[in-house]
């Protein structure tokens, strides 16, 4: 049957002078009328983006933007609930080479990341973790 989800996308520009392979990236959300509930959902993408080149990634996940606030309030919301932001995390080049957000740590995340990967790849470029 049809699965209640949410389609979180961004666009990326690789403005560097090498092929990107992969991105990590976050869609943050900060709850406006209560800006301390922040959410992160964290996606990496399986691209090879040559230098100069744009793309746009969507990723489909069951997980809301918010643990609080239901898709049937989000629905009726006539106004903006959340400040959203979207952070690149970190980029893995082509060549081995990377660069990562400051405070941003790859350790923190490696066993979700493992677990994200661990199953082969189908046709999507981008999974949660």
């Amino acid at each position: 049957g049809d699965v209640n989800g949410y389609a979180y996308r961004a666009n990326f520009k690789n403005t560097s002078e090498k092929p990107v392979s992969v991105i990590f990236w976050e869609y943050r959300f900060a709850e406006l009328a209560n800006p301390a509930n922040v959410v992160r959902r964290q996606f990496l993408c399986s691209i090879n983006l040559k230098p100069g080149d744009k793309i746009g990634v969507s990723i489909f996940s069951t997980r809301a933007p918010s643990d609080v606030i239901t898709a049937d309030d989000l629905a009726k919301a006539t106004e903006k609930i959340f400040d959203e932001k979207v952070f690149v995390n970190r980029v893995e080049y082509a060549d081995g080479t990377l660069r990562q957000r400051g405070n941003w740590k790859y350790d923190d995340y490696q066993k979700a990341i493992e677990h994200a990967t661990s199953v082969p790849w189908g046709k999507e470029v981008c999974r949660g973790f």
